[in-house]
């Protein structure tokens, strides 16, 4: 079983590089993968700026925009306050990659 379980692993591997090689993945293509990677843990790198987005509910399907540094939301309480828990939600997702003014309320 082993000898079996050894051979299943270099075909796998071999098919691996195989598939790589016929991608042309190039070391720099790798490298590009690795600063990806490193970028995705630097979150503080991305600020949105404008933003729109598709929000499912409880009670119904809302669109929300973060646009010249103001929110709005197609719910009901959104339109009467200004506000509401799909903002608030978007901005505790979003956290540090919304510029500070895009925060209407501390979510802590």
């Amino acid at each position: 079983m082993n000898h079996w379980h050894g051979l299943t692993s270099l075909v796998f591997r071999t098919r691996i590089k195989e598939s790589l090689m016929r991608s042309g993945m190039q070391s720099s293509l790798i490298g590009k993968i690795e600063k990806a990677k490193r970028y995705a843990e630097e979150k503080d790198r991305v600020k949105f700026a404008e933003l729109t987005v598709k929000f499912r509910g409880d009670n119904d399907d809302y669109v929300l925009t973060y646009r010249q540094g103001k929110w709005t939301c197609s719910c009901h309480h959104f339109a009467s306050e200004g506000i509401c828990s799909h903002t608030m939600a978007l901005q505790r997702i979003l956290g540090e990659m919304l510029p500070l003014e895009a925060l209407s309320v501390q979510l802590d």
